[in-house]
């Protein structure tokens, strides 16, 4: 927890609103000249400052980075008080750092920044930043317990836990440093005035859209991984349910919100989203006899009849290592059974023994393979007396023919002759036609039990390594650093393994995948593949 401070400090505000090289010595200067008072210097946001920058200043020195809690907003809500006692004197203090919380701060930051290509526009550095933040930082289910200073401000970047308002600080700040217009705004989610919220509206291009990051990450925590909730389809909708308070610079939302094409959003995401790393929805399941597994949301699909998630499964034995990795699928949430007990919500009696018990047991996981099919069904058979009925015997799941069919994509464990392994599943029975050339879609899925994060890569090829069993192709075609190399530069193209065993390219393929295309947020000046 972060412990509120009242700082006895003298005030510096800078000429250019931010802090370099050039305004160091002035910085250090001044803290000598005051060796009793510690200096706080104001900046507008961190736009062109580095961590390595902030590593010069002195370690006693002060900064308050004003972001959404800017002079305006200081003057209309710094005096009211809240329901739960606090006051608005928070918009102030909340933002004030020490020099070494500024110095993570603005670490998490650029991590986040390595992942942008030079040539991005300002919506997919935005809509990167969207998904990142989304899937990294988490509502905080303790948030009533806790000061704004830590959660209402930009210390959510390095707790993994915020708000709201922290969502909404941290994403104008990344834009900010980037150049990209972005307003903080306050609002309420109910006509008669109830719901306090936060959002965000991007202008881009004389346009102005909306963008609402804590709805998403709600559906991302219900198990929803594969959502863009908090970017609105309908504009209508979107303003019935946020208005903001008097005095926002933007109003009358019906009029003055734009949305952003649905087919560019398709197109960024689809190519952001080529790698990616969990450790947010990680379920840690230990059965009745002390046997231990660890179940990985990987992600979600929604038919007319049902929702089914997808997971990366293995066995944890002694040393928390992980084996006999495989790909399984289910209609139980473990996402929102996870996240759901975080936030005080009731689970079903039985259903948690259910699933560790029954659902992920080996018989069960052994019956469908057998079935030649990696889908393991669901535990609940229905409601009795408003109560769900769970079954007591993996026997009793259903697995119909028809659903298990879908779920029986080929799938293949690798092992490096370093001992390092990762899990290989075709995704689609069917080659894609791209330029000519029938290509085959991969996801390449590999554990790191030291960060406990799973790593996906998709990939390309022209050929069917599955029925390649050459040592060569795995420790060198499909090693780590160049599934991540291709991944970063070729758009997840992976090429092929020859007779030589060398990787070869074919150019037609090879000009499809572009990650550093440029997307921008009009279709007309879009290209499409």
């Amino acid at each position: 927890m972060v412990k509120v401070m009242k700082y006895n400090y003298k005030k510096v505000i800078t000429d250019n609103k931010t802090i370099n090289d050039h305004t160091i010595g002035a910085f250090v200067e001044a803290n000598e000249k005051y060796p009793n008072v510690r200096i706080l210097i104001e900046i507008a946001s961190t736009e062109n400052l580095s961590s390595e920058l902030l590593k010069k200043l002195p370690e006693s020195i002060l900064i308050r980075v004003a972001g959404g809690y800017d002079p305006e907003r200081i003057k209309r809500r710094g005096n009211l008080t809240f329901s739960n006692g606090e006051t608005g004197s928070y918009y102030d203090e909340a933002v004030i750092y020490t020099r070494n919380e500024l110095i993570k701060i603005v670490e998490e930051i650029e991590k986040i920044e390595k992942g942008y290509h030079e040539s991005w526009s300002d919506i997919q550095k935005a809509l990167y930043t969207y998904h990142k933040l989304k899937t990294e930082i988490m509502y905080d289910p303790q948030y009533e317990n806790k000061p704004s200073a830590e959660i209402r401000s930009l210390r959510g970047l390095v707790t993994k836990e915020t708000v709201c308002a922290g969502y909404s600080l941290i994403f104008k700040e990344i834009m900010d440093r980037n150049g990209i217009d972005c307003e903080y705004v306050e609002g309420y989610t109910n006509k008669d005035g109830t719901g306090a919220h936060a959002w965000n509206i991007l202008n881009i291009d004389g346009k102005k859209y909306p963008i609402d990051l804590t709805q998403d990450n709600a559906s991302f925590r219900a198990g929803k991984l594969n959502t863009i909730n908090g970017i609105p389809k309908n504009i209508d909708d979107f303003a019935d349910c946020h208005i903001p308070y008097e005095g926002e610079k933007t109003t009358n939302y019906h009029k003055n919100l734009s949305k952003i094409d649905p087919d560019i959003i398709d197109l960024i995401f689809e190519q952001i989203t080529k790698s990616g790393e969990y450790n947010k929805t990680t379920y840690y399941g230990t059965r009745n006899d002390g046997t231990k597994f660890i179940a990985i949301q990987i992600g979600s699909a929604e038919t007319p009849d049902n929702d089914y998630y997808r997971y990366y499964y293995a066995d944890i034995k002694e040393a928390e290592t992980e084996v006999n990795p495989i790909i399984l699928y289910s209609e139980s949430n473990l996402t929102a059974l996870f996240y759901g007990k975080l936030h005080g919500k009731p689970v079903p009696e039985n259903y948690e023994t259910a699933v560790n018990n029954i659902l992920f047991s080996i018989d069960n996981i052994q019956d469908s393979i057998n079935k030649r099919t990696y889908y393991i069904g669901k535990v609940s058979k229905g409601t009795i007396d408003n109560k769900i009925d769970f079954v007591t015997s993996y026997k009793e799941i259903a697995k119909p023919e028809d659903v298990s069919k879908i779920f029986s994509l080929p799938t293949k464990k690798f092992t490096r002759s370093d001992g390092t392994y990762f899990i290989v599943q075709q995704i689609s029975p069917y080659t894609y036609d791209i330029n000519g050339k029938s290509v085959i879609r991969y996801d390449i899925f590999e554990y790191n039990k030291e960060t406990k994060r799973l790593k996906r890569n998709t990939v390309f090829t022209e050929k069917n390594f599955f029925k390649d069993y050459r040592q060569g192709m795995i420790d060198n075609y499909l090693s780590r650093e160049r599934i991540d190399t291709v991944s970063e530069k070729q758009g997840g193209y992976l090429g092929y393994f020859n007779e030589q065993e060398e990787i070869k390219y074919n150019e037609t393929i090879l000009e499809y995948f572009h990650p550093q295309e440029r997307i921008d947020i009009t279709k007309a000046e879009t290209k499409h593949r």
